[in-house]
Order: C-alpha cells, then structure tokens, then sequence
C-alpha cells in the first residue's frame, strides 16, 4: 500500500462516487434487494452533499489519486446532548485490513476531538461482524440494540480550548 491521503470530498464525481460506495455498504449490510431499494441513488448523493457542511464532516481517501475509501460525519444533537456520528464509512474491499478504516476513524476522531465533542457513535447492522469488531478494537463498545441494528459508542479526549 502506498502513501495514503485524506482530503476533503470534492466536486460532482466525487460524490457520486461516495454514493455509490454508500451503496454498496448497504448491499454488504442488508443484502442486495433491501439495500439497492432502501435510498435512491439521488437521496445518497444529496446526503453525501448534505456532509460537505458547518459541523460535518465529508473525507475521502487517496492512494495515487484514486479514492480508496470515505468517511462522513457529523455533529447531531438530537436532545441538546451533542454527540458525534459517523454517518458512513467505506474502504475498498483490497485496502481492507491493511488500516485504511483506522486511518479514516482517527481522524474523524481527531475532528470530533477538536470541537470538544466526548461522545462517538457509529450504527451499523447487528450481523455486520467485521465492522463491529474493527470498531471495538477501536475502543468503542455495543450501547444500544434495536431490530437489526446496533449503535457503537466512544468516549474520547476533548482537546477543544
């Protein structure tokens, strides 16, 4: 693996391609019927827009200008308790297990640690095994359970002055 590089998520072709990525994470997690029909290819683009905002967060991944991975995130305070979460996170599937997810985890933490959020959060399907573990070799442990889904959580050192 070369030199990898994060950077901001830009232009049209970038998003759609980090809408296709989203995609295929929902095919990994739901399988193909449910997770083609679960969004429209349009709603995905717009949500990967939607992250290139005020306290989001929209990066790709770049190994000699080919994107290899994504991550977005965001700010959400739904009860007045700010937390931060990883809307998605993607890596193609030859950079997996080499640490390109960590790479995108850590510095979406680092992001999240900056603004002085404590609190993590990442959802993902209850029988997406890998994603579960790769997340709790980070620190992060299962806080909720609701259907087919689990929330993972990480507390995390505020460096906001």
């Amino acid at each position: 693996m070369g030199e990898l590089e994060i950077r901001d998520l830009a232009g049209e072709d970038e998003i759609a391609f980090a809408a296709s990525r989203m995609r295929s994470t929902l095919v990994e997690v739901l399988g193909v019927e449910r997770g083609v029909s679960m969004y429209s290819m349009n709603w995905l683009r717009e949500r990967a827009r939607f992250h290139m905002g005020p306290e989001r967060i929209a990066k790709v991944l770049v190994e000699h200008g080919m994107i290899v991975g994504h991550a977005l995130a965001r700010v959400d305070s739904p009860d007045d308790t700010q937390f931060g979460l990883f809307s998605t996170i993607y890596v193609a599937p030859d950079y997996r297990g080499r640490g390109a997810a960590t790479k995108l985890i850590e510095h979406v933490e680092d992001w999240f640690a900056g603004l002085g959020i404590e609190h993590v959060v990442y959802n993902t399907g209850a029988h997406h095994e890998l994603v579960i573990g790769m997340f709790e070799r980070r620190g992060y442990f299962i806080t909720a359970r609701a259907d087919e889904r689990v929330a993972l959580t990480k507390i995390i050192q505020r460096t906001k002055q």
